[in-house]
């Protein structure tokens, strides 16, 4: 390890399906925060570590502000994200393709001034490979809408483009002693990791069956010699969504659990006991006391 070290704190900051979880994923070169085609699967402030060289990322995998706040789940996902940004020494404002609108506007006034720079990703620019002009104009457009340090177009599932942006953030690093040890690759625990993983492939299995108002409790995690126990509780709104979930014959709930054990014996080399439970919890999203019990606290 070299003498001198950076670490440098980045919140990554966008509209929901932005691709923010995914372009952390890349560079780290490994699953570490949850994604699908659905907006929004991302409800809590994730640190995901970055270690080479003598720099060391912690990016704060940020759920998706949502202009609207409608409902307590999401004023709660809003105010996660505006704190992130206020913790950070660098702000990613990543964009989901050549789009801005209200949700960008509201992005925007979030961003703490001039304090901390802030660089605009303008992600899935592979759809565009035929529309150059398109492209440029939007992006002389978003350097007169914010004082942007640097406005990058890229692929988030490129290795090219993800090096790229790995050298321009060794440009905004900050000198100062690694957080974290050079192998650790997150904050969160195995419990918070597998909580994750079973909602996402409730998310990737239901897709618009299913609304948001699904979370996931793992009531008990235990590691024993060559296993690990797991019971979980997904809590759903309705006593349709229960249903979707369990499916046939308990289909539907059996292959999440599939999923998700191949996916735990894989990275923790032991044999997976998963026990899966659904429970109709009404209005939870709503309902302050069953977000902070679910987990859902302010930072």
């Amino acid at each position: 390890m070299a003498d001198h070290n950076f670490t440098t704190i980045i919140a990554v900051v966008g509209r929901p399906n932005a691709g923010k979880s995914t372009l952390i994923n890349t560079l780290l070169g490994q699953k570490i925060v949850t994604t699908s085609r659905r907006p929004q699967t991302t409800r809590h402030r994730i640190q995901a570590i970055h270690t080479k060289d003598n720099y060391q990322f912690v990016f704060i995998d940020t759920p998706g502000i949502n202009h609207s706040g409608r409902t307590a789940l999401l004023r709660q996902l809003n105010k996660t994200a505006r704190s992130a940004l206020s913790d950070s020494d660098l702000i990613l404002f990543m964009f989901d393709g050549l789009t801005w609108d209200a949700i960008e506007d509201t992005i925007l006034k979030y961003i703490p001034g001039n304090t901390i720079p802030c660089l605009a990703i303008i992600n899935k620019i592979d759809r565009y490979r035929r529309q150059k002009n398109r492209t440029l104009e939007f992006m002389r457009d978003t350097g007169r809408r914010y004082d942007f340090k640097e406005i990058i177009p890229l692929s988030g599932r490129r290795p090219a483009d993800i090096n790229y942006l790995e050298k321009i953030l060794r440009k905004y690093a900050v000198s100062k002693e690694f957080m974290f040890s050079e192998e650790q690759i997150t904050d969160q625990c195995m419990r918070f990791y597998t909580s994750e993983l079973i909602r996402e492939q409730i998310f990737r299995r239901f897709n618009q069956e299913l609304p948001y108002s699904a979370a996931v409790v793992i009531e008990n995690y235990e590691e024993l010699q060559g296993e690990t126990r797991i019971k979980a509780t997904i809590h759903v709104e309705q006593e349709t969504h229960k249903r979707i979930i369990i499916g046939s014959r308990g289909q539907g709930i059996k292959e999440i659990g599939k999923q998700v054990r191949a996916i735990l014996r894989k990275e923790t080399g032991t044999h997976i006991d998963i026990r899966l439970w659904v429970k109709v919890s009404q209005s939870w999203s709503t309902n302050p006391k069953l977000l902070r019990t679910f987990g859902y606290h302010a930072w």
